[in-house]
């Protein structure tokens, strides 16, 4: 948002249209009390919720690739001891 947007948001000579309100919300931002001044706990638990779950995705994610750097470190392992054993032993 250019800086002027904002200005004439806090200047009260623009409103938020619904683009911008759903991008606020996206962020966590409460359009309820944004638009009115009143809280509306439902709507700040479902931020809550929603947060939580996008949280516990990216949790999942990064478990997984953990999980499969592990495996290829694993198999990366098998696969050097497999040439080592075939090498010819120095004596």
């Amino acid at each position: 948002m250019l800086p002027s947007s904002l200005q004439k948001y806090l200047r009260d000579e623009r409103e938020p249209g619904t683009r911008i309100l759903v991008r606020l919300m996206e962020q966590g931002c409460d359009i309820i009390w944004l638009l009115s001044g009143k809280s509306n706990e439902s709507s700040q638990e479902d931020i809550k919720n929603r947060r939580i779950k996008e949280l516990e995705e990216q949790n999942q994610k990064l478990r997984e690739g953990i999980f499969t750097s592990l495996n290829n470190s694993a198999e990366l392992q098998k696969l050097i001891n497999s040439i080592q054993a075939k090498l010819p032993k120095n004596r």
